[in-house]
C-alpha cells in the first residue's frame, strides 16, 4: 500500500546567495504515477492519493531538467579542466539558463591557469580537490 500526500521535496539553487536549498512543492503527474507504481512492485497493492481525481490533470506534467535549476559552478570548472571553458559552446539536451551558465565563468577564467599548474588531469579530479570552499561562493 502506498499513501501519496501529493508533496515532494526538490533542490533549488539560488544564484543570489550561491546556496542550494530544499523546497517543498506539489508533486508532478509523472512522479505521482511512479509513486503509484511502487504499490504493485513486489505484490498486488493499492495506492491512495490524498487529492481528488479532478486535481490530477492540474498537476505539472514533469519537473524541469536538473540542469535548469542546479549550481553550475562545479560543472563549469570541470569543463574548463577538460578543455571546454565555454559551456555555451556545447550541445546540451536541455541548455542551462543563460544567466546561470555565465555566473561561474569569471571564476574559471581566474582559476584555469592555476588548475593547469596543478599537474596532469588525472590528479585534477574536480573543484573540491583544490578549493576548501564551494566554487559558487568565490565567483
Amino acid at each position: 500500500m502506498v499513501v501519496d500526500g501529493g508533496l515532494s521535496r526538490t533542490q533549488h539553487f539560488d544564484p543570489a546567495t550561491g546556496l542550494t536549498r530544499m523546497v517543498t512543492g506539489r508533486v508532478t503527474r509523472d512522479a505521482a504515477t511512479q509513486r503509484a507504481g511502487r504499490a504493485g512492485r513486489t505484490a498486488p497493492g493499492v495506492a491512495y492519493r490524498l487529492w481528488s481525481e479532478r486535481t490530477q490533470p492540474l498537476l505539472g506534467a514533469a519537473r524541469p531538467a536538473e540542469i535548469l535549476e542546479a549550481d553550475l559552478a562545479p560543472l563549469t570548472l570541470e569543463l574548463a579542466q577538460w578543455g571546454a571553458p565555454d559551456p555555451g559552446a556545447l550541445a546540451w539536451l536541455d541548455a542551462p539558463r543563460r544567466h546561470a551558465s555565465k555566473l561561474p565563468v569569471p571564476c574559471c577564467v581566474v582559476l584555469t591557469p592555476w588548475m593547469s599548474r596543478a599537474g596532469p588531469r588525472r590528479k585534477v579530479r574536480g573543484c573540491s580537490t583544490f578549493l576548501p570552499i564551494r566554487a559558487s561562493r568565490i565567483c
